[in-house]
């Protein structure tokens, strides 16, 4: 009898394993590639849960100080002002509310993927920088040529090219 026959090697349904009897099941193997599909995604809502649990501390140290605010704006007779408010967080409840569908579809949406977002993040940096080099300085007069010359520039004619694909892609992308 050799090791590859099926009398020694069992099948994953006939496995005393566990792990591989639960991959035996299409049910659990259709989970497994649905968290797979959406890696990305999972992986910025456990960053963004990490954070806020590191923050938890804090977070609750301000509620408590804000019901505290709260009790003694009650106690002192500013029964007004604390009802003020809360219209106010009740006003931003049915907003959100009401704009629950968009949020949604923003959250969902290709804008707050990794690639994305680093593109954004680069476009804002370089937006920055040339805020930072042109800020309260006079323009310089350019002509033509002037401006003829700067297109030699590579890091210009990288832009532009960027510029050009992306204007051929957003073209295709409202078709």
């Amino acid at each position: 009898m050799t090791v590859d026959s099926p009398a020694v090697t069992p099948s994953l349904s006939e496995s005393t394993d566990p792990l591989a009897a639960m991959l035996g099941d299409p049910e659990i193997r259709a989970s497994l590639a649905v968290i797979a599909a959406n890696a990305p995604t999972l992986a910025i809502l456990t960053t963004t849960l990490n954070g806020l649990l590191e923050r938890s501390p804090v977070i609750t140290a301000n509620i408590n100080g804000l019901v505290g605010q709260l009790r003694e704006s009650a106690d002192s007779g500013d029964a007004p002002g604390l009802w003020r408010d809360a219209q106010a967080l009740a006003g931003l409840g049915r907003t959100v509310s009401d704009h629950n569908e968009a949020i949604a579809e923003l959250l969902n949406s290709p804008i707050l993927s990794p690639e994305v977002v680093d593109v954004i993040s680069r476009l804002g940096v370089a937006a920055k920088v040339a805020d930072d080099l042109t800020r309260n300085k006079k323009a310089p007069q350019r002509g033509v040529f002037a401006i003829l010359r700067e297109l030699k520039d590579p890091d210009v004619q990288e832009t532009i090219d960027f510029l050009l694909t992306f204007a051929k892609a957003f073209g295709k992308e409202n078709k």
